[in-house]
């Protein structure tokens, strides 16, 4: 199937967020137990087709981070959202904990993109760019937790794993 709007989707346009051979194409597609599809990727459109998600809109800049999850038959999207601030974002990967909540990663530009409180980094570190991670309920309609990850240099994360205790890697 076919998803996105009238700007480039699956594709990261923004050159401070790509350094390394292929940046421009990263994104992670994963499936559950019931094989409902969950991707994450970036998008430069304002129309992409978002349905319960905890972002509605486009947040700015070149490409947004996007997250959503299909049906396992791909003829249904049940949710989607934007991750993102007003400069460039990309989502690069994704990964379940034992509740089916989603943990992101990925890299952006933008000072203020989407953090909650009590976590380790709620404010852009500087440099060219800072990473992120982010929990999601897993219905997509909450951001539980996001954080940025970075120094005051360049910076991104491209994968993000969970450990059998449910401890988050970057």
């Amino acid at each position: 199937t076919y998803i996105g709007g009238t700007g480039n989707d699956g594709i990261n346009l923004s050159d401070t967020l790509q350094k390394a051979y292929s940046d421009e194409f990263r994104g992670e597609i994963i499936v559950d137990n019931n094989d409902n599809c969950y991707v994450a990727t970036s998008t430069g459109s304002n129309d992409f087709p978002i349905v319960s998600g905890f972002q509605t809109s486009y947040g700015g800049g070149l490409t947004d981070g996007v997250v959503f999850k299909f049906n396992s038959s791909l003829s249904s999207l049940l949710w989607s959202s934007y991750i993102g601030g007003s400069e460039a974002d990309a989502a690069y990967s994704l990964q379940f904990d034992p509740s089916r909540n989603i943990f992101a990663t990925g890299g952006t530009k933008s000072t203020n993109f989407p953090t909650t409180t009590g976590v380790i980094n709620p404010n852009y570190k500087g440099g060219t760019t800072d990473g992120w991670v982010a929990k999601i309920n897993s219905n997509g309609q909450t951001l539980m937790a996001s954080t940025f990850l970075g120094t005051n240099a360049y910076d991104q994360s491209f994968f993000v794993q969970l450990d059998l205790q449910g401890n988050v890697y970057c």
